[in-house]
């Protein structure tokens, strides 16, 4: 076996380099391997197979049997679940202080397979519409990493869209006047902050407000 890259034969997520010299057993060779992890260990050579010697394509890997370990597996679906790109995960599931109701995450399920990128919300009172825009704010916050959100509504809800947020999303804003808000976003752009912002109605029906990251 030469000083290229190898892998296990049983686990072929697993990979590194031979490090060191190889010592011979009376069951054969055995190589130390510095794993890409930064971490070495002694394996057979019969363990052990060239990264050359394999393609990649999927055809050749399910012909020749060489899969992954169980450990890869979970690895990457746990990567590809954080990143917030499964489509048919619903990520504000169960990670809001709201109860669940099957009908309030519709709006959520109608937002996203909008092609417009857009929905109108329109119910009877007290059947939770600002529950399930929150529920679309979660969703597009863990999908896409949303920071802004604006809201406007008559001036007697403000303090309502405020404890709503702050209880059962966690977002804590800033209660703004239209001006105020404009003058934030001037200065915002001005210091080319990275940080985003999460806005809130205030005191009247055009105000706005804003939570600061």
């Amino acid at each position: 076996m030469n000083t290229g890259e190898v892998l296990l034969i049983d686990g072929p997520g697993r990979r590194g380099h031979p490090a060191g010299h190889l010592r011979e057993r009376p069951d054969g060779k055995v190589y130390p391997v510095r794993w890409h992890d930064n971490t070495t260990s002694s394996v057979p050579e019969y363990d052990l197979d060239q990264v050359a010697a394999h393609r990649d394509d999927v055809f050749s890997v399910l012909k020749n049997k060489r899969f992954g370990r169980l450990n890869d597996l979970r690895r990457n679906l746990t990567f590809v679940y954080l990143s917030g790109k499964l489509a048919n995960v619903v990520y504000s599931t169960d990670t809001t202080n709201t109860d669940f109701y099957a009908y309030q995450y519709e709006p959520v399920l109608t937002f996203l397979e909008s092609p417009a990128g857009g929905i109108l919300i329109a119910a009877e009172v007290g059947l939770g519409k600002t529950i399930e825009a929150g529920l679309i704010w979660t969703e597009l916050r863990a999908r896409y990493d949303a920071r802004r959100l604006v809201v406007v509504c008559p001036a007697m809800l403000r303090e309502k869209w405020c404890d709503e947020l702050r209880e059962r999303f966690g977002v804590d804003a800033v209660q703004l006047s239209a001006s105020e808000l404009v003058n934030e976003l001037k200065r915002n752009k001005h210091r080319r902050r990275r940080g985003g912002f999460r806005v809130q109605p205030a005191r009247s029906a055009t105000a706005q407000g804003l939570e600061k990251p």
